[in-house]
């Protein structure tokens, strides 16, 4: 890693947390809002309450 690659990453880390909980909250709004659709909206697994770990997927059910 460039010198000015690793003093960039260590400037982003700090804001790590705060970014990851935003993004939480977002798909808390999402779930909320699309839970009456005939989408299958994710729950948030316990293992991702690490800082830094969040996906969100909503997938379409299967069809018949």
């Amino acid at each position: 890693m460039e010198g000015i690659q690793g003093a960039v990453l260590g400037v982003k880390l700090k804001h790590l947390p705060k970014w990851t909980e935003r993004r939480r909250a977002i798909a808390k709004i999402y779930g909320e809002l699309l839970s009456e659709t005939p989408l299958q909206i994710p729950h948030e697994a316990a293992w991702a309450q690490a800082p830094g770990t969040f996906t969100w997927c909503a997938t379409r059910g299967a069809t018949n």
